[in-house]
């Protein structure tokens, strides 16, 4: 589990070099939420890329990508240079914090619901790295027909990986999409008149709401992309509306 641990946390470490500059206005839990939706998202898109050109990635290969994709991903950062490392290092720490909670959750309960569907879903996803096959097959051009493609990418390294990738892969999803969401209703509560104890208690709905609906911590361990695509449109509205105020398009 060591190995996957590691490809996530650099997955989140690329997000937030990316979001780097903007840190400040998006706040720590905000942040460190949408780091790792950001660093899945440009992972898959350049996995999506070498498919289509039929350059299939194993388990050397992966890492030199994600080596490289840090080392862009930095130097931008640095280039950039944000007015405070302070709130990036907070940042960090939340969306490292959240890695290892979900590791440490699954190395206690391997919790994991795997439906006939969810089946068929990730043996074409791991298809996309046999030898024998490619974009243009059957099975996988199919399924770009019903899913957006960076949805059932993201689970393709459990072919490298193996099993325990998925088991991280979906909880890791569901907090930060929980990290996200409060994160956001942070931000949007900042200028607000409000009493504090009133914007702690908008800043926590959000978090009680998704803990205590049956269907959501159903798929907080469901392998599915159902999860997948309300991460992903929460944590391009947050960084779409940050963008906004900022006028930094």
């Amino acid at each position: 589990m060591i190995l996957e641990v590691v490809y996530l946390l650099a997955l989140s470490a690329i997000g937030l070099c990316l979001l780097s500059r903007n840190i400040s206005d998006l706040g720590s839990v905000l942040a460190g939420g949408a780091a790792f939706p950001v660093g899945l998202g440009l992972m898959t898109l350049i996995q999506l890329v070498l498919a289509m050109v039929n350059i299939k990635l194993g388990v050397v290969t992966l890492w030199i990508v994600v080596l490289m994709l840090l080392g862009a991903s930095a130097t931008w950062a640095f280039l950039r240079r944000p007015d405070s490392w302070r709130p990036a290092m907070l940042a960090g720490a939340v969306g490292a914090a959240a890695i290892v909670a979900v590791a440490v959750f699954q190395m206690a309960l391997h919790a994991s619901v795997l439906s006939y569907d969810s089946f068929d879903y990730l043996v074409v996803a791991s298809n996309l790295y046999r030898p024998d096959t490619s974009i243009s097959s059957d099975a996988i051009a199919g399924f770009l027909s019903n899913y957006a493609p960076l949805l059932w990418l993201a689970h393709a390294p459990a072919r490298l990986f193996g099993q325990e990738f998925l088991f991280l892969l979906h909880p890791l999803i569901f907090l930060t999409l929980l990290l996200t969401t409060c994160g956001l209703v942070e931000v949007c509560t900042r200028a607000s008149e409000a009493s504090r104890p009133v914007r702690i208690a908008a800043i926590l709905a959000p978090a009680l709401v998704l803990l205590t609906t049956p269907q959501i911590i159903h798929h907080a361990v469901y392998i599915m992309p159902n999860l997948i695509t309300g991460l992903m449109l929460t944590a391009a509205i947050a960084c779409l509306w940050i963008a906004d105020q900022r006028k930094a398009w």
